[in-house]
């Protein structure tokens, strides 16, 4: 659905709001849907429950994001967090065995994190 046909006001922009709207609509449906499917009998009063909730965190986001100093964050901030992860990759040569912190919890890495020739593929 069009989040300018709901009666939703607008977030951000009506274009954003457009792209929003169907980034959540996928992601419900594909990830929220698909288990709720089978133990839940609602389906579509679900649904609207779920994406109006994200809409409101979306909103939140939002108000959250205007009291970000941007120049700040994009030349200092994330500049600063992109050096030390390149440079930790960099000085990680895979000879050392490494466990994750998530092993043994049933958690499971994907293959490429651990196998850069899977990586490529």
């Amino acid at each position: 659905a069009d989040p300018t046909t709901t009666g939703r006001a607008t977030v951000v922009s009506r274009a954003l709001d457009r792209a929003i709207q169907e980034v959540l609509e996928n992601t419900v449906r594909d990830y929220v849907m698909s288990w709720y499917k089978r133990v839940g009998e609602d389906e579509s009063g679900f649904k609207a429950i779920v994406m109006d909730e994200a809409w409101v965190a979306v909103q939140k986001a939002t108000q959250r994001l205007k009291s970000v100093d941007m120049l700040k964050f994009l030349t200092e901030d994330l500049v600063l967090k992109l050096t030390i992860h390149f440079s930790d990759l960099k000085h990680f040569d895979g000879s050392t065995p490494k466990q994750s912190p998530l092993e043994g919890s049933g958690f499971r890495i994907h293959p490429c994190v651990d196998d850069p020739a899977k990586e490529t593929e």
